[in-house]
């Protein structure tokens, strides 16, 4: 019996020995997993950081996306408008029929001016600019009320040089008018103002002229730059005379000194101009003569 006792209590011993060999075992084991379940946390965190970046790396991503977007947006722009531009017409200004023909033209904006005073300063100002030697320069006047120039009537020009014409003048006036200058080859001259006027009714529109002598002067002393202080305030009641121009009738006004100060002169039974300048009647003359000769 005490054998027997013996042998159960090894037995007890031995299992409970082996129960705590393979509880340590299974403890090691699960240890073990555990640290490298950690390690492995820990590499793939690490990982993790690394692929992220810094603070620094990020505002840089940051900064570069924003630029690539940008750059991507104005590209399209840019290409957006370089085939608006190709797609879309060129506009050329072609030369407008004129009374007479000429070597270059000008377009002047008189949409503001409401006074014989803004008229001139226009004028005046395209003048010194210049032209061709020897040419004529057609300086066509405009308006701009709907958003597109257009060529500014006979009536508008009137209206705002406050012409004091007889009526029966400006009724005999055709609706088509040119405002130009001409530029000799003389050394140092400046280009010469010109006004030219189509007539329906000769005799209507040559009597009339008569009648405005008394103001016509008053009238474009300041579109045709004429100095009229001091002394040769005396201009105004000075007497036009007749001369001849190229075997045709033409008046004139002369200040004191017996200098030329402005000229009118019919061209034909059709035209009539007005204008500073002898040598700018005779070459309106020739070119409207010109006009009217068609070729063989």
């Amino acid at each position: 019996m005490d054998e027997n006792k013996k042998q159960e209590n090894i037995k007890t011993i031995h299992t409970y020995s082996s129960d705590m060999v393979d509880a340590v075992r299974e403890n090691e084991v699960s240890v073990i997993k555990i640290a490298l379940a950690e390690q492995k946390k820990k590499e793939q965190e690490a990982l993790y950081k690394q692929a992220e970046g810094t603070n620094t790396s990020k505002v840089f991503l940051l900064i570069g996306g924003l630029f690539i977007i940008l750059a991507s947006i104005f590209g399209i722009y840019y290409l957006m408008q370089k085939k608006n531009t190709k797609n879309t017409p060129v506009e050329t200004t072609k030369n407008i029929e004129a009374l007479v023909s000429y070597d270059e033209q000008s377009f002047l904006d008189m949409t503001s001016a409401t006074s014989a005073t803004d008229t001139a300063g226009i004028v005046q100002d395209e003048i010194k600019k210049g032209s061709k030697v020897p040419g004529i320069k057609s300086l066509f006047l405009t308006k701009n009320i709907t958003g597109k120039p257009e060529l500014l009537s006979l009536d508008d020009l009137l209206s705002i040089t406050k012409i004091t014409a007889p009526s029966s003048l400006i009724r005999s006036l055709g609706s088509n008018y040119m405002v130009g200058t001409y530029q000799s080859s003389a050394s140092g001259e400046v280009p010469h103002l010109f006004l030219l006027f189509q007539t329906k009714d000769y005799n209507q529109s040559y009597a009339g002229m008569l009648g405005w002598e008394k103001t016509l002067l008053d009238d474009l002393f300041i579109l045709f730059h004429i100095d009229v202080s001091g002394d040769r305030s005396t201009l105004f009641d000075n007497q036009w005379k007749d001369i001849i121009i190229s075997n045709t009738d033409a008046r004139v006004l002369y200040d004191d000194k017996g200098n030329t100060v402005l000229y009118y002169m019919f061209l034909d039974k059709d035209n009539f101009v007005i204008t500073e300048s002898k040598d700018a009647i005779k070459e309106i003359a020739n070119r409207l003569l010109a006009k009217k000769v068609k070729p063989l």
